[in-house]
């Protein structure tokens, strides 16, 4: 399912999540502009969703696990299709792929 390199998609996927309506926030590591390159990345990133969360649960579209998680595989979904019609490879993850996805599951719909 997932192949390629990972870094080199890294930018292109989170220009497709905006392209689909999931927007860059301007809290540091809410954005998808957020370089993730490791775990402490990746902790970072979950650390910053937990306090956004409980400072400003009106501004997640997501706030109960099953929402976040229905959120998270419609996202996957999408990505894997748009990757799919474009007769592109899925790139293989990484930590900044797989904090992205946790990003995107606070807002997608």
């Amino acid at each position: 399912m997932f192949n390629g390199e990972g870094r080199a998609a890294k930018s292109a996927f989170s220009r497709r999540l905006r392209a689909d309506g999931a927007e860059a926030d301007d809290t540091n590591s809410l954005s998808f502009d957020t370089e993730v390159s490791d775990v402490g990345g990746l902790i970072s990133v979950l650390q910053h969703l937990q306090r956004h969360y409980r400072r400003h649960p009106e501004e997640w579209e997501n706030p109960t696990v099953d929402s976040f998680l229905g959120a998270m595989e419609a996202i996957l979904v999408a990505f894997q299709q748009s990757y799919a019609d474009a007769g592109d490879d899925v790139p293989a993850p990484d930590w900044l792929f797989i904090a992205d996805i946790l990003r995107a599951g606070r807002l997608y719909e």
